[in-house]
């Protein structure tokens, strides 16, 4: 009696273990999703401020991981219209850490009109997204993009 009372204790502890293991892994598969829909949002959003000229907005996003904001001249960038942002690529790069995703490379094509020129001209932009859990926002690492 006493070891068939053992074995039932045995599998009720090793089921319980499973099910915590499976309930663990399932809430990092979560946080990696809410996070991957925030980084849709948030991409989004940043080429919204690029394609409506709220430049201060979109330099916003560009925050390196100690923290340094770009050194860019808004009046230069009046004189830029961009026309359209064509995303080519957004791949998530997972990470080693406990909290899912936070980093991703995000390709696009910009179309812009050089206002003084009176040209139009397109550049690919290729930069890497960090994920700031401490203010839970998507950043961008890579330098703001130059309209020559």
């Amino acid at each position: 009696m006493k070891k068939r009372f053992l074995e039932k204790s045995l599998v009720l502890t090793v089921i319980t273990m499973c099910l915590c293991v499976i309930s663990i892994s399932g809430c990092g598969r979560i946080e990696s999703r809410g996070q991957a829909d925030k980084l849709e949002r948030t991409v989004t959003d940043y080429a919204s401020a690029l394609r409506w000229s709220y430049y201060r907005e979109a330099v916003s996003y560009h925050v390196t991981r100690d923290g340094k904001y770009p050194d860019v001249d808004i009046e230069e960038l009046e004189k830029i219209e961009v026309t359209d942002v064509n995303f080519i690529s957004k791949t998530l790069i997972p990470s080693s850490e406990k909290d899912g995703v936070n980093e991703a490379r995000i390709v696009a094509e910009v179309i812009y009109y050089n206002k003084d020129r009176g040209t139009l001209k397109e550049m690919q932009l290729d930069q890497i997204w960090w994920y700031n859990a401490e203010i839970k926002h998507w950043l961008i690492e890579t330098d703001f993009p130059v309209f020559k």
